[in-house]
This record gives structure tokens, C-alpha cells and sequence, in this order.
């Protein structure tokens, strides 16, 4: 995120590849430096249908315990307060968003109001095939974004990540079939 002033830092991919993995690198090493300052979604399709669904986690007690629908509103004023304003956009909050495409609706409308309130920085990972709903379509073209791209490893790179991990030697067919499968 060093050098990047844009709100949203897509890291895409095709499945397997490693672009969640690279996300959770990300998150890691960014709530080991500021642990308030960071949080992660996870989209998926279980959580699609469940206005903010992939929020759950953060939505304020008293927010979240009403039978009444959630005012989204509401919502997005007490994150505003959690989040603070950020003096510099390297201090803004930083979401770290799996799966962005599977996010609700609702989820990526608040997302898009963090953004444009410069209270937030947003790292996602994307499918390279994946079809984007109309809200993250949204997003992407109203802020400067960057789209890292996650390539398969080749087989020398895997060859040398099976021996960076393993603690002794590794035998020809196993490392035969780690690397072609």
C-alpha cells in the first residue's frame, strides 16, 4: 500500500492462484503496524442475500440487536465515528475485502460512501473471470483504483517454494506431483 493514494487496491486472479492469500499477507503484516486500524471482510455466496451480511462482525451491538431493519444511515455514521478522520491517506482505515464480488448490496453501498468520504482505503480480491455487480462496477470507475494481478506460480517458482517449507529433502515423484497438480 506504500506509494498507493488510490481507495481501492484490487488484487485479481484466477481461483487457486493465491490473491486471498495475498490479502491475508496484507491484513497480517497491516494489524501487526496498526491493529485498530484494519478490519476483513469476507464475501461469499451464503452472505449475499443478508443486508450487510459480511459486516456482521462490526456492526455496533445496539445496531445490530433491533428486530426493526437496520438503518443504513445509522450505520454508516457510527463506523464514521469508529474510523475517525484520517489526517493523511496512508492513516485512512484500511477493509480487506475477500471475495468483494460476493459482498450485498447494502455492504458495497456503505463501502462506497467510507470511500467517498476519504475514510478508507480498500484492498479486495477479485476472480479474473468473475462477473462484477453493478455497485463494485460503480466503485471502480469513481476512484482511483490499482488492480494487482496474481499469476499462477510457474514450476521453477513452485519448486522453489516446496523446498523453502519443507524441512528436509524432498523425494523426486512428490515433487513431481506438487508441481503438475
Amino acid at each position: 500500500l506504500a506509494g498507493h493514494h488510490g481507495r481501492l487496491l484490487t488484487f485479481v486472479g484466477a481461483p487457486g492462484v493465491g490473491a486471498t492469500r495475498v490479502l491475508s499477507e496484507v491484513h497480517d503484516r497491516l494489524v501487526a503496524d496498526r491493529p485498530q486500524s484494519v478490519s476483513r471482510l469476507v464475501g461469499s455466496q451464503a452472505t449475499q442475500g443478508t443486508r450487510f451480511g459480511a459486516l456482521s462482525h462490526l456492526i455496533p451491538g445496539e445496531l445490530g440487536t433491533s428486530t426493526l431493519p437496520l438503518d443504513a444511515m445509522a450505520l454508516y455514521q457510527r463506523i464514521r465515528d469508529m474510523i475517525g478522520t484520517p489526517s493523511t491517506p496512508a492513516a485512512r482505515f484500511v477493509a480487506c475485502v475477500d471475495d468483494i464480488r460476493w459482498l450485498d448490496e447494502g455492504t458495497l453501498g456503505l463501502l462506497t460512501q467510507v470511500l467517498s468520504g476519504q475514510l478508507a482505503t480498500l484492498v479486495a480480491t477479485v476472480r479474473d473471470d468473475a462477473a462484477l455487480p453493478e455497485a463494485l462496477d460503480t466503485i471502480e470507475r469513481s476512484y482511483r483504483i490499482r488492480r494487482v494481478p496474481v499469476p499462477p506460480l510457474s514450476r521453477d517458482d513452485t519448486i522453489d517454494l516446496v523446498y523453502a517449507v519443507m524441512d528436509s529433502a524432498v523425494e523426486g515423484t512428490t515433487l513431481h506431483r506438487a508441481v503438475h497438480h
